[in-house]
């Protein structure tokens, strides 16, 4: 067993952070979710070390950490219930996932309707963030809503050889090749 897995089994299953030798370092099972990429997209729920040589600091309420179990997300060390959504405070300790973006963290709710995929500019309905889109130009689409204006019945998006296509305002014009 490796020492970092040591130390993270001691921490898991009973050590408190007070017995730990100077100098050892910690894996922290963070937010457990996509805290992180790409500004907004999934993370890498590997352990993160974190060094025990120095007091941690909450990054929610500036106190320090004593507890045994704390959570490591966007790179810094909360105590469980500090973790919360920046929109809607909702604590986020027992959420599948969360987001960090411009320095806040959301839950995958106000995430997705504050940096979501906006609005179809066909149906004009919601697109989620985690959908597949067609874009041209600015405008987004559903990709069942990406087809031609004259012609409904012939979508580019399904086309095995797309064809080109025009946008004008919210429509969609496909060029007929015979």
């Amino acid at each position: 067993m490796s020492p970092d897995s040591q130390a993270l089994e001691d921490l898991l299953y009973g050590s408190d952070l007070g017995d730990e030798a100077e100098g050892s370092e910690l894996g922290a099972g963070g937010g457990g979710g996509p805290a992180g990429v790409e500004e907004g997209a999934a993370a890498d729920n590997a352990p993160t070390a974190v060094s025990i040589q120095e007091p941690m600091i909450c990054a929610g309420c500036g106190e320090q950490v004593c507890d045994r179990f704390f959570l490591l997300a966007a790179g810094r060390v909360w105590h469980g219930a500090c973790l919360r959504c920046s929109h809607c405070q909702c604590e986020l300790q027992t959420h599948p996932s969360l987001y960090w973006r411009d320095g806040n963290i959301y839950c995958q709710q106000d995430y997705c309707r504050m940096f979501g995929g906006g609005q179809c500019a066909r149906c004009f309905q919601p697109i989620p963030a985690s959908a597949l889109v067609m874009r041209s130009g600015e405008l987004t689409f559903h990709p069942h809503c990406f087809s031609c204006q004259v012609r409904s019945d012939v979508p580019p998006s399904h086309d095995p050889q797309p064809k080109p296509h025009l946008t004008e305002g919210e429509s969609v014009f496909v060029f007929n090749q015979q």
